[in-house]
């Protein structure tokens, strides 16, 4: 069953609008629950709490696979751009290597003589702990047996927050790492484009680069194509009416990060006053999620108001790569 469910969810993250002879790939999903629940949809109460109370650990085997299947790739969809994303077996340790890409200093010396300073060639390395992370949901008996509670929907759901968390874990990693970095890596005050670029002309320098991008949302970004300093073409002038922003300026280019309010809250994870100024193509912060999820729940019947509760485990950690070149701009 697992490797046909896995098969099924790589086919819907390829196409959305995946089917097979007529059936949605959500629908087939939502099939193969109540088949290993033993029970046809529209059961009745008796059997539906007769077909959960015998199969439930089937059941919950579905929901595990769907949210390691699923998780990896929607936050990747959101943070590719940053991130790197490892899975290993639980117990296991991933020793992560920065290669040294530093020049060697070169010495003027006396003839007949080698007496300077040796430098290090080897690579730094370093691990992610990580820790475990839970979602716990219930729904009330009657709406369980009634059949009003959507496994497939709830599922995916778990996976949606569990990836919004790990968004906003991405972020607070970046933000407490600005104390650490280089004083000529950092930057903080009102927005000045020249600031910007000698920002940009060190990370480039640093890292070897020939090209950065900046990173911020769609607000902080404006800042940028808004700024006095930056004259805009008729084009990028129309992107930013259209768009709300624009591409590149000054040969630099821009890119939007995506944003949302924190879980339960109106604040938002990533802070309008933030710009990261990244060597093109490189990730800086690494994910590692560490083996399967976990699901287990409660019995309905020994709770005082006789609701079911789920409990969604998973493990998993988040740091900022060791010896990762970036830059930071704390407008203020």
């Amino acid at each position: 069953m697992d490797k046909d469910l896995q098969k099924l969810i790589k086919e819907m993250k390829m196409n959305k609008d995946f089917s097979m002879n007529g059936v949605s790939g959500s629908d087939a999903i939502r099939s193969m629950m109540f088949d290993v629940l033993g029970v046809e949809e529209g059961a009745s109460s008796r059997e539906m709490y007769r077909g959960f109370r015998e199969n439930k650990e089937k059941l919950f085997q579905i929901v595990d696979v769907i949210v390691d299947e699923t998780l990896p790739s929607l936050v990747g969809n959101e943070f590719d751009s940053l991130a790197n994303y490892h899975s290993v077996a639980i117990g296991d340790t991933i020793r992560f290597r920065n290669p040294n890409n530093k020049l060697f200093r070169a010495a003027r010396i006396a003839a007949g003589t080698q007496d300077i300073r040796r430098q290090n060639m080897l690579p730094q390395s370093y691990t992610v702990e990580t820790d475990w992370y839970g979602i716990k949901t219930y729904a009330e008996l009657e709406q369980f047996l009634n059949g009003q509670v959507d496994w497939n929907a709830y599922v995916q759901n778990v996976a949606r927050s569990f990836a919004h968390e790990i968004g906003a874990r991405i972020f607070e990693s970046i933000s407490k790492s600005y104390d650490g970095i280089r004083a000529t890596r950092k930057v903080s005050g009102a927005f000045d484009i020249d600031q910007l670029l000698t920002l940009v002309g060190h990370i480039k320098a640093s890292a070897g680069a020939q090209s950065v991008a900046v990173y911020g949302t769609e607000a902080a970004l404006l800042k940028i194509a808004r700024n006095e300093a930056v004259t805009l073409s008729d084009r990028g002038r129309d992107e930013l009416n259209r768009l709300g922003t624009v591409g590149s300026v000054l040969g630099i280019e821009l890119r939007a990060l995506p944003n949302a309010f924190r879980a339960g809250t109106e604040e938002f994870i990533v802070d309008d006053n933030t710009l990261l100024v990244i060597p093109s193509d490189e990730k800086i912060v690494d994910v590692v999620l560490e083996g399967e999820a976990i699901t287990q729940e409660s019995d309905a019947l020994a709770h005082n108001a006789l609701q079911m509760e789920f409990l969604t485990l998973k493990k998993l950690g988040i740091a900022v790569r060791q010896a990762a070149v970036y830059g930071y701009y704390k407008l203020v």
